[in-house]
Order: C-alpha cells, then structure tokens, then sequence
C-alpha cells in the first residue's frame, strides 16, 4: 500500500515537472511570420515615446486624467543594500516550483549547482496558471485563491540556497495569467463581445494597460524579496501574440506605439518599486535582439533603459528556417547564438544594462547534448558576454556539458 501510494507521488510531482515548463516554449504566430523575411537585415532603432517618469494617476494607462508619480503606500518600498551588479558572474538553471518543493528533487538540483560552474537557481514563482507556488503574503492573491503550497517552506529553500552560496532569482510571469483573469475579469483582455479573451490554447489574459496588475505582481516581488531572493525576474511582460489577437480588447485606444509604452512604464515602475532591494531582469522574446517591432510591445531598445539585466531567450530551435541565412539555426547551436547577441549587443550600448541570455538544454528538433549546450555557451563568451542561464521545462540539465566546480560563490 505504501509503495503503490509513492509511485503515485512520484508519477504526480513528474507530470507536474512537464506541465511546468513548457510555456516557456511557445513560438509565437506574429512572430513566426516575420522570422525568415527579416532576419539578418539592419534596423534603425529610435528611442520612442520617451514620455515621464511619471505614472497615470488612474487604472487606465493613457487616459485622460493628469500624472502622479507611482503610488508607494500599498506597497511600500523594502529597506536594503543592493545598489551594485554582482561581481560574480551568474550562471544558472531554471527550476519549477514543484522542483523545488520536493526536498529529493530540488536536493538533486542543489548537487548539480555544488559539482559544477552553475551558481544560481531561477526559481518559478508564478507560472502563466496565475498560481503563486507558495503562501504569498499578498491580499489580492489570497482573495482569488492563486496561491498554492508547492513550496511548503520557501525560507527553507532560501537557506538552502544560503548554505551553498547560490545566487537566488524568482520568476514571475506578469501579462498571461490565468487565475486573475478568470476572477477578475474587469482586469482581463476581452473579446468584442465583453468576454474574456483566449489565445490558441484557451488561456486568458490579463490586461497591460492596468496599473492595477503592474501593482499586483510587483507586491508578488516584494514578498519575494522579502524572503530572500536576490534577483526578480518578469516573463511575459507583453501583449498577446497566438490566437484571434485581432479580436483583443483592451478598454482603450491600442497600437504597437501604446503596447511598447505600456510595456516601457511597466519596466520603469518596477525598477522604482523595487529601488536598491533587488535586481531586476525582464525575460524578452530572442527575435526582437535583430527585430525592431515584433507586435507584441516588447523593445528591447526601450527596456534595457529602466532594468539591470535582460534575457532574451534565443533558443536556436525557434528560429525559423532561413534565419541569418542558416538552412536550420537549430542545428548550428553556436553560430545561432553568436549571431543574435551580436544584435543584442548593439542594442545594449549606452545602457546600464547586462545582457544574461537564455540558452537551451532541451530538445525540440535537432538533439541537444552536451556539445550543443557548451557551444551556445561558447558563443555568449565570444560576443564579450559572461552571464547566462539554462532552460529544460523538466528541470533535466546536461552535466556534461558544465565545467567542473571552480566559482565564486554569491555571498
């Protein structure tokens, strides 16, 4: 009986591990359908809508009323010192929260980070579900019922962390977020019927305009932070780009010029509600290194501005065939690599901004081994670049393709 319930467990927290992680891995239509047509062309990249530094007074990014700076006390700012970019040089691993709420799975993740170069954990906080992996201490969340214990003990999974000396990021996803839509869908992208808005698989969004969600997620942050975390990273800080987008709603004006502004207040208001706390990374799709209008209102110009690290996920599998002039990017690792940092690099000058892309160790056409993981790192060290992090929806990292235990650790 024993044993047929811990199959069970074990056959539970693996279907888990798999549904956890492959959000990360859509290709997205509006993009797909510029990716061979444009890569490799050179693009002029103006800074547009450079705008205040001052926030909207009401909900409503763009409406009519006049500007104040951002509301402080709901979500005060947290006492710290971080004011400097690490000295050591991030080389981490993504991590599901239901990873790391097993005490067997997430110790197999620490041995991987004490046996070689990898100092860090990108730890899922907030998935595209909506769902918070541990009991966060926000209001909003707990009314909507978006919490659930994946992570039992988050502050033992920060002395954990601790102990060994790793360098602790949580991710939260921002803009695709299941739970608040649907119990609150005065905050949702709607469709032109007044119901709620969903992309090619069935998932509803909330909307980016409303400073009501930027609030939301940033006090998700600070209660990281307050925990512990060293670093908040922001996914899906962008407008829908897979189904009926045409169809979307969003209770104002909407163009690609009002996206990329929304999406550029986003970034400074949580650069300013986090202040010196934490560090701020903003996940960001690989195409818009090369692409200057990816429909989506993510400009990599205007984010780098307002945060201290950007990770444009420039996994060789998605790009299409053609790209940069390559029969198949997927299966040449490094030149992908190269070629799309090259562009980032371009794009960073003149900021504060570091570069920490997202490579990948999975395998979704051209088989990743070892060889193809360590030649995408090969290439972020070509390009001048020193920081990255890995990506396997299972959690499932090439050993092989890690040097040795030889690091400063994050103290």
């Amino acid at each position: 009986m024993i044993h047929r319930l811990i199959l069970k467990a074990i056959i539970f927290i693996s279907l888990m591990i798999c549904l956890g992680g492959y959000v990360h891995l859509s290709i997205p239509q509006v993009v797909q359908a510029n990716l061979k047509s444009n890569m490799g062309k050179t693009y002029s990249l103006t800074s547009i809508l450079p705008g205040s530094n001052t926030l909207r007074n009401n909900t409503l990014l763009g409406s009519s009323t006049s500007s104040t700076q951002p509301k402080t006390q709901d979500y005060p700012s947290l006492s710290g010192t971080t004011s400097n970019i690490p000295q050591f040089k991030v080389k981490g691993i993504h991590v599901t929260s239901w990873v790391a709420g097993s005490n067997v799975l997430f110790q197999k993740m620490i041995n991987l980070l004490k046996e070689t170069e990898l100092n860090t954990v990108v730890i899922d906080l907030k998935e595209v579900d909506g769902i918070i992996g541990y009991e966060v201490d926000v209001p909003l969340a707990k009314e909507i019922k978006a919490t659930q214990k994946r992570i039992r003990d988050i502050d033992k999974i920060i002395s954990l962390c601790n102990e060994y000396g790793l360098y602790k990021i949580a991710r939260i996803t921002v803009f695709k977020d299941e739970q608040l839509a649907t119990k609150k869908p005065h905050l949702a992208v709607l469709d032109k019927s007044g119901n709620l808005w969903r992309d090619d698989k069935g998932k509803a969004w909330v909307n980016p305009y409303l400073k009501e969600i930027w609030e939301y997620n940033l006090a998700i942050a600070q209660d990281a932070v307050r925990h512990g975390f060293d670093e908040i990273q922001f996914d899906y800080v962008r407008f829908p780009s897979d189904g009926q987008i045409r169809n979307c709603c969003y209770g104002c004006e909407h163009s690609e010029e009002k996206a990329e502004k929304a999406i550029n207040e986003f970034s400074k208001f949580a650069k300013q509600t986090l202040g010196t706390t934490a560090f701020l990374s903003i996940d960001i799709f690989g195409l818009t290194t090369c692409k200057d209008d990816v429909g989506i209102g993510q400009k990599f110009k205007n984010i780098v501005e307002n945060i201290d690290y950007i990770s444009p996920m420039i996994y060789p599998s998605h790009y299409a065939k053609g790209s940069y002039g390559m029969a198949d990017p997927d299966s040449q690792a490094y030149k992908t690599i190269f070629l799309s940092l090259r562009d980032a690099n371009q794009q960073i000058k003149g900021t504060n901004c570091k570069i920490r892309p997202w490579l990948q160790d999975f395998s979704l056409g051209t088989t990743y081994g070892a060889s193809e993981v360590r030649a995408q790192i090969k290439a972020v060290y070509a390009q001048g670049l020193d920081e990255w992090l890995l990506w396997n929806p299972r959690c499932s990292y090439t050993k092989k393709a890690l040097l040795a235990d030889d690091k400063i650790r994050y103290v």
